[in-house]
């Protein structure tokens, strides 16, 4: 099989928002960037690989460091270090990012007073165009007030570049100095999902004011499927959990709102109280009206039904987890593998073989 083609053939999938890279393109500045990808033991992060090799940037100007092991925030940490580029980009193994990144890039450095030595952009995770029905409601529903409430501009691009919170920015799509991160000492290892949040909220706490851009976007596919939503909720919450009491802001009370849902679900079920019920009652009728309001661009009632319920109730379950439930800690000296990758030898290698 041809890697080379087997690679174009899935990059090609994103066709419509990685384009072409612009001929003659120079970023603005001397800056040079790390792209750290964090992969499990064996696994080949070809979508976003495959999307850097589309960039057009000279080779002295980056690097890509993908950090293969079983504790993400860990890897992240260790490639950090590694790195030689004043900016850590750092990419989830299926995220895509097209030319329109660096632009963005320049844009904020020219038009944010913002000392480059502290500088946190990041942007939204946004579907590509030939997602599935399913994937494209869950984006809706995620994306929605509803969804994940003041989180929701993690997954849709709208506004304009302006300041932000830990709120608006995930690790999926993430630049960050490198100078910045290694004085904050890098996220916390113990800490996965969520490590960014926590990391987000200590740094603001030192001054730093992140930023947002919306067209600084990724692209990426969702898992398919009901239990993935769960999942994905119980994954949020128990993460949120770890680390919701530090630098608390009263607008993360809102967070709380899928816990009470699960306790007062639980009340009405157990106990048959009146007060419960009609609870649960209002949730339930503000979730088919939220249902049917999306279903009006996209006719899926009953799947925007399911996504949102899911969702929530797997938030609050995850919560409660993480609060009650402690882990066993891994041991510290873990095995984390850090590999550079020259885009040029890349996608030569027979390593890179896998079905289409």
């Amino acid at each position: 099989m041809n890697h080379n083609l087997a690679i174009n053939s899935l990059v090609q999938e994103f066709g419509d928002v990685v384009g072409d890279a612009k001929s003659g393109y120079e970023p603005w500045g001397r800056y040079r960037i790390t792209f750290i990808i964090a992969a499990r033991p064996g696994q080949i992060p070809y979508l976003a690989l495959g999307s850097l090799r589309a960039l057009n940037l000279s080779r002295d100007r980056f690097e890509i460091l993908v950090a293969y092991g079983n504790r993400p925030a860990r890897q992240r940490n260790q490639a950090a270090r590694q790195a030689t580029g004043n900016f850590l980009y750092f990419l989830d193994d299926d995220t895509c990012v097209s030319q329109a990144n660096l632009e963005c890039l320049d844009e904020t450095l020219r038009s944010f007073a913002v000392n480059p030595n502290e500088l946190i952009l990041g942007g939204p995770v946004v579907l590509p165009p030939s997602a599935e029905p399913f994937e494209a409601a869950m984006a809706q529903a995620f994306s929605s007030p509803l969804g994940i409430g003041p989180y929701r501009f993690r997954y849709c691009a709208e506004g304009e570049p302006r300041f932000a919170t830990e709120r608006d920015l995930i690790l999926a799509n993430l630049l960050i100095s490198r100078d910045l991160f290694l004085k904050s000492e890098g996220f916390k290892e113990d800490l996965y999902p969520g490590e960014e949040n926590q990391w987000l909220k200590r740094v603001t706490a030192m001054g730093i004011r992140p930023l947002y851009h919306p067209r600084f976007a990724g692209y990426r596919r969702q898992r398919e499927g009901y239990r993935s939503v769960f999942e994905l909720g119980v994954a949020y919450g128990e993460g949120r959990a770890k680390h919701f009491f530090e630098h608390f802001q009263p607008l993360d009370l809102l967070l709380l709102c899928p816990v009470f849902l699960v306790a007062l679900t639980l009340i009405a079920l157990a106990a048959r109280t009146a007060p419960a019920f009609a609870a649960v009652t209002v949730y339930l009728a503000v979730v088919m009206a939220a249902s049917a309001w999306l279903s009006r661009l996209r006719p899926n009632f009953f799947c925007f039904l399911g996504i949102f319920s899911l969702l929530h109730y797997g938030y609050g379950l995850g919560f409660l987890k993480g609060l009650f439930v402690k882990k066993a800690h891994r041991p510290s000296a873990e095995d984390v593998d850090v590999q550079t990758h020259s885009l040029r030898t890349l996608f030569q290698r027979p390593v890179l073989s896998f079905e289409i």
